[in-house]
């Protein structure tokens, strides 16, 4: 509804219109609650869980946790059609630590993202995108209210994450120097990125 300039005017439903209302009300009927006073400002002092995450051109993406001293790292998966470029592969390293962290048992309730890419910061912060990344957000919005999990994406300097940043990089000398015996494993990132429904 962006950008309208005549406030009567009505709403065409088109099919992305059409598919985002029918998610919405999948969603809603499958939920057990919502919890509408429940979410409280919070900084990454109080997570009890964090997740730093970094993508690169040249290497992939990749997000570890230091409270389980383990790290992630991919292929490099392909883009989504309109996406060819670094913001969307930081979006997915986002949600593929949310992902990860939802799948714990209990999954955490309030989670940290720490991420270099301050666009991603407010793709999460705003809840707004373009459309190369609109199944990606659902993906995630889906993910945080079917496993009550309270995401919050924080901005760190390059310089500061070094370990993500090592890792999308392939740059294993310098991760061995700041996270030496760290356990790497691999994963697919999440299904949506190869055009399933994120429903």
């Amino acid at each position: 509804m962006a950008g309208r300039s005549i406030r009567n005017a009505p709403i065409f439903i088109n099919r992305q219109v059409t598919t985002d209302l029918l998610w919405f009300a999948d969603s809603l009927a499958s939920w057990d609650s919502i919890h509408m006073l429940s979410a409280r400002a919070w900084d990454s002092s109080h997570a009890d869980f964090i997740i730093y995450c970094d993508a690169a051109l040249t290497g992939g993406l990749a997000f570890w946790s230091p409270h389980h001293w383990r790290a992630f790292v991919p292929d490099k998966p392909e883009a989504a059609p309109g996406a060819e470029h670094i913001f969307w592969f930081e979006a997915l390293a986002v949600v593929s630590g949310l992902q990860w962290a939802s799948q714990l048992t209990p999954p955490p309730t309030r989670l940290a993202i720490f991420t270099d890419s301050l666009n991603t910061v407010q793709l999460f912060d705003s809840m707004a995108c373009l459309p190369a990344f609109h199944d990606l957000l659902l993906f995630a919005c889906r993910l945080c209210l079917t496993h009550h999990i309270d995401l919050h994406v924080f901005h760190i300097s390059g310089s500061h994450n070094v370990v993500a940043d090592a890792f999308s990089r392939h740059l294993l000398q310098v991760v061995d120097c700041y996270a030496p015996a760290l356990d790497v494993r691999f994963f697919t990132p999440p299904r949506v990125t190869l055009g399933a429904s994120p429903c």
